[in-house]
C-alpha cells in the first residue's frame, strides 16, 4: 500500500502540506501514575496548550483523585516495556507508518510518528495491540488498566518540531529505557 509519504532514513525526505502535518507526538501514561495535583504539577484536560501547568502541587487533589482509581496503579517493568516498544514498531509496520520515534518508560510513552491516520487513532491502536500483547504473554492481568484514557496528540507541522520532538524523546527523559529511533532503520 502506497501511503503517498516519502520513506527515507533522513527527516529531509519528509513531505509538507499545509493542511497534513508532519508526523504526531503523542504521550500518555500509564493507569493512576499521574494524577491531578501531584508535585510534578499537571495540564488540565480542557486546556489545549500542553506548555501551560494549570494544577500546581495539591495534595488533596492528588489524595482525592486516588481514591477515584478503580484498579492499581500500573508500573511497567522491562520486560513489558520491550513488549510494548516492539508492539509499536509490529503495528507501525503493518499500518505502513513510519514510528520515527518511541520511549516506553515505567510511567509513560512517547512516541514521534508519521501516520496517514487521525492520532486518536493511531492512540488506540498502539494501546490496544500492547494491551493485548501484554496479556498474551501474562505480564499483565486479564481485566488489569494498563493505560489512561487520553493521551497528549500534538501535531508537528514542520521539520524542526519534529526534529525537537525526537530529540525530547530520545535524549530529554532521564535513563534510557526501552527505546527506538527510527532514523537509524
Amino acid at each position: 500500500m502506497d501511503t503517498g509519504h516519502a520513506r527515507c532514513l533522513t527527516i529531509s525526505c519528509v513531505p509538507s502540506t499545509p493542511d497534513v502535518p508532519l508526523a504526531y507526538f503523542l504521550t500518555w501514561s500509564t493507569y493512576g501514575s499521574r494524577l491531578h495535583g501531584d508535585q510534578r504539577g499537571s495540564v488540565e484536560r480542557a486546556n489545549r496548550n500542553p506548555n501551560l501547568t494549570t494544577y500546581e502541587s495539591r495534595p488533596n487533589l492528588e489524595s482525592f483523585e486516588r481514591n477515584l482509581l478503580h484498579a492499581p496503579i500500573m508500573r511497567l517493568d522491562q520486560r513489558s516495556q520491550q513488549v510494548v516498544l516492539s508492539t509499536f514498531r509490529e503495528v507501525s509496520q503493518f499500518r505502513h507508518w513510519r514510528l520515527w520515534a518511541a520511549h516506553i518508560r515505567t510511567e509513560h510513552v512517547h512516541v514521534v510518528i508519521e501516520a496517514e491516520a487521525r492520532p486518536e487513532k493511531v492512540v488506540v491502536d498502539l494501546k490496544a495491540r500492547a494491551t493485548r500483547l501484554l496479556r498474551e504473554a501474562g505480564l499483565i492481568g486479564k481485566d488489569q488498566q494498563l493505560w489512561t484514557q487520553h493521551a497528549s496528540t500534538r501535531h508537528l507541522w514542520n521539520l524542526d518540531s519534529l526534529e525537537r520532538a525526537i530529540h525530547y524523546t530520545l535524549h530529554e527523559q532521564g535513563e534510557p529505557m526501552a527505546m527506538f529511533d527510527g532514523r537509524e532503520t
